[in-house]
């Protein structure tokens, strides 16, 4: 009969142990799943940044595509524009006699200017008839 007891309380021992170890087991595999879990969230963090990064990288570069393409198709008009000299500033005389000289040295130039653009190209330029225009010494 003690033999019998004995073998019972081995039995209950190995019961237990077994029981005991089963629940380290189960303890051990809760705790690899958090940790699995928390890399889990690392890991979507991450994504989670690389994709923000993506996304305004391409609408900056959308951007600049669109940016160039309005900039090709503007009108080059106001860009030559721009670049064009001012008309000649004629000083203001006091002595009308100068402002007459200004005045005719500007319209023999503008003639000028406009027999030049009739003449066909390759011709030779011949001025226009002498203006009878007196010397200062003349006056």
């Amino acid at each position: 009969m003690i033999v019998i007891v004995i073998l019972l309380l081995v039995v209950l021992i190995l019961f237990g142990l077994a029981s005991i170890s089963q629940s380290y087991a189960a303890a051990q595999q809760a705790k690899a799943a958090i940790e699995a879990a928390q890399a889990a969230q690392i890991a979507s963090v991450t994504n989670l940044i690389v994709v923000g990064v993506g996304a305004v990288l391409l609408l900056a570069l959308l951007a600049g595509a669109a940016y160039l393409l309005w900039l090709k198709n503007q009108p080059r008009g106001r860009i030559a524009a721009r670049r064009e000299t001012p008309p000649p500033q004629i000083p203001t005389a006091t002595d009308p006699l100068t402002q007459l000289t200004h005045l005719m040295t500007l319209q023999m130039l503008r003639d000028m200017q406009r027999d030049m653009r009739r003449e066909p190209p390759g011709a030779t330029y011949l001025p226009g008839p002498r203006l009878n225009i007196p010397d200062e010494e003349e006056r």
